[in-house]
């Protein structure tokens, strides 16, 4: 299509979202490849825009894989809780407002957004970290690098990362010493259960 090869995993991500793909255009791949952030894994390289995320091979001109993560409720988040990832708090707050979230203030050292609902079975919040804190080595950046949620809604205490850019002690110390589920974002692999 146009002037790249797609991969046939990445053709059957493109069709329409009733016949269970995520919809997407070339025209949209084409938008995320020119004007999205990008990061090299190894012989590939991952842009990502927004919740949309593209790799690609040789030098662009082939398209592997394309996922494109959607919030269509807060309760989804319990069983897919990477498709938050991508989001920046203020493209959610409708949805978590509409669906009887509170923004409140973040108490750590982290530079956070954070929203709690608070039902009978008690207190779950979702946290959108920018960094700032521990987990970022003090650095802030543009959009979440991770996700927080935890309370009865998500059933445990989630985190949804980016193992290419989250530091790869934390990454460890996570993996051994926290008894959070740990996701990728971007992929949705588990990491931790």
């Amino acid at each position: 299509m146009g002037n790249r090869y797609f991969s046939k995993s990445a053709v059957e991500s493109m069709v329409p979202s009733g016949l269970g793909g995520s919809g997407i255009s070339p025209s949209a791949i084409d938008d995320v490849i020119a004007n999205g952030d990008n990061l090299i894994i190894g012989t590939q390289k991952r842009f990502d825009k927004g919740a949309v995320f593209v790799w690609t091979e040789n030098n662009g001109s082939i398209v592997r894989s394309i996922r494109v993560n959607k919030v269509n409720s807060v309760s989804d988040l319990a069983s897919n809780p990477h498709n938050i990832f991508g989001y920046l708090d203020n493209e959610l707050d409708v949805l978590l407002t509409q669906s009887g979230w509170t923004k409140g203030s973040y108490g750590g050292t982290s530079d956070a957004v954070m929203y709690f609902k608070q039902t009978n079975a008690g207190r779950s919040e979702i946290v959108f970290n920018y960094g700032g804190g521990l987990h970022s080595g003090g650095q802030t950046f543009k959009k979440p690098y991770y996700y927080k949620l935890e309370g009865p809604e998500f059933g445990r205490r989630i985190r949804v990362i980016d193992k290419q850019t989250y530091p790869a002690s934390e990454f460890q110390n996570a993996i051994q010493n926290e008894t959070f589920k740990l996701v990728d974002g971007p992929t949705g692999t588990i990491w931790k259960q």
